[in-house]
């Protein structure tokens, strides 16, 4: 453990926080432009839900390709 390097492990989590950050930011600015929280929630609309989540998986593997 002598050689552990803590800048290492502060990036990791600087560029994590980055990640959480920037894809939040997108689907806050994606609810905002389709309302597709109040589908899910209050229409239980199954169909954008999977829509949301594959989008959301796909946002979050291009910001990760993004921010590494």
């Amino acid at each position: 453990m002598g050689d552990f390097r803590w800048n290492y492990l502060g990036n990791a989590v600087l560029f994590a926080a980055l990640g959480l950050a920037l894809l939040a930011l997108v689907l806050w600015g994606l609810d905002r432009a389709t309302g597709f929280w109040k589908k899910i929630f209050e229409e239980n609309n199954l169909a954008v839900a999977v829509w949301v989540g594959a989008l959301t998986l796909g946002v979050a593997w291009i910001l990760a390709n993004a921010v590494h």
